[in-house]
């Protein structure tokens, strides 16, 4: 055995995940691409001091072997991509500001103009 396979052998592998929960049984992470870096993204809540927001890591260590998001060439759709940590605070924000009303009426506007456009287009 050459020093080569030492060093890897005592280095640790990491694995790439898109997605992780442990099986169902913790919080889902989600891998995106933050500020250009590759992250899991994963929703917190307490609702007991109604604290929401979204935590970025850059790697799951808690598990072996460790685990780790794709660089965006590794993905094999396209990334969700966030410029800032503060953007998808955004998106959260404007997320819990929807009910299933307001959802619904947006829907039938939206399917209410494709229908017009199609007719126009006939």
């Amino acid at each position: 055995m050459n020093s080569q396979q030492t060093k890897e052998d005592t280095k640790q592998k990491k694995e790439i995940v898109y997605k992780f929960s442990n099986k169902g049984q913790g919080q889902l992470r989600e891998a995106a691409i933050v500020e250009g870096k590759p992250s899991f993204i994963k929703y917190y809540c307490n609702e007991e001091k109604d604290k929401r927001f979204i935590q970025v890591e850059p790697k799951i260590i808690d598990f072996t072997p460790a685990l780790r998001p794709p660089l965006r060439e590794e993905y094999p759709y396209n990334p969700y991509e966030f410029k800032t940590v503060d953007e998808q605070q955004r998106y959260l924000l404007a997320a819990m500001k929807e009910t299933p009303d307001t959802l619904l009426a947006k829907i039938k506007t939206q399917f209410i103009n494709s229908i017009l456009l199609t007719r126009s287009l006939l």
